[in-house]
């Protein structure tokens, strides 16, 4: 995904932390980190891509110099290349029954007093998400598994056959 964000990616403020939260619920990163749009009082870069890096490890992102529009271009360039499917792999979340367990047990031993003993209802969302997350991050963790590593257990010996 690609636009005019609008969000400054050279300044540290709040708007882009909550951005950057949000992005990383899907695995996603902002990943221009150099000025887009440069005028006579400010350099900012409010124009990114967003990727999931675990997807493209090896890219890369140059500026586009150009008089066209107050905001320069950038260029993206990934490499990829070419693997045998059973060679891939694949980045997923461990969920089984057990690890449901943990996760509800965790839940419901936390005591959430950060979240109820407060006022300010952004910052009792914030609380409620980050406890959230941390549970759940901790109870599903992210492994990685070969793609087409499946085991068709259905599948008979008539139905191979036939």
């Amino acid at each position: 995904m690609c636009g005019d964000l609008n969000i400054n990616y050279l300044v540290e403020n709040e708007q882009k932390r909550h951005f950057d939260n949000l992005l990383l619920m899907y695995n996603l990163t902002g990943i221009v980190d150099f000025p887009t749009r440069i005028s006579h009082t400010s350099a900012t870069a409010i124009d990114n891509y967003i990727i999931d890096i675990s997807c493209f490890e090896d890219y890369s992102v140059i500026l586009l110099a150009n008089d066209l529009s107050d905001h320069d271009a950038q260029i993206l360039t990934i490499r990829t290349s070419v693997q045998n499917q059973s060679d891939r792999l694949k980045t997923v979340r461990k969920v089984d029954k057990h690890a449901i367990n943990e996760f509800v047990y965790a839940l419901s031993n936390e005591s959430w007093d950060n979240v109820f003993n407060n006022n300010d209802v952004n910052f009792m969302f914030n609380s409620f998400l980050n406890t959230f997350l941390r549970i759940f991050h901790s109870s599903f963790p992210l492994i990685r598994t070969k793609i087409g590593n499946f085991k068709f257990i259905w599948l008979t010996v008539g139905i191979i056959t036939s």
